[in-house]
């Protein structure tokens, strides 16, 4: 996104700062191979780090 290292924070969403759906489609792809559960959606619905930390790490409360 041509975005200088260390500028984005964890609360930043990816839309305001330029991000669109082909940019969510090749952060999904390099995220995919060091984090196996994230793809696109997530990424949609969760625009910002600090949301896909929350949905990634949420407690599986039907495993309770």
């Amino acid at each position: 996104m041509g975005l200088p290292e260390g500028a984005v924070g964890i609360h930043d969403d990816f839309f305001r700062l330029g991000g669109n759906s082909i940019l969510a489609i090749k952060l999904a792809s390099k995220l995919s191979k060091i984090i196996s559960a994230i793809s696109v959606p997530i990424i949609l619905k969760n625009s910002t780090v600090s949301k896909i930390s929350n949905y990634l790490y949420k407690p599986d409360l039907d495993k309770i």
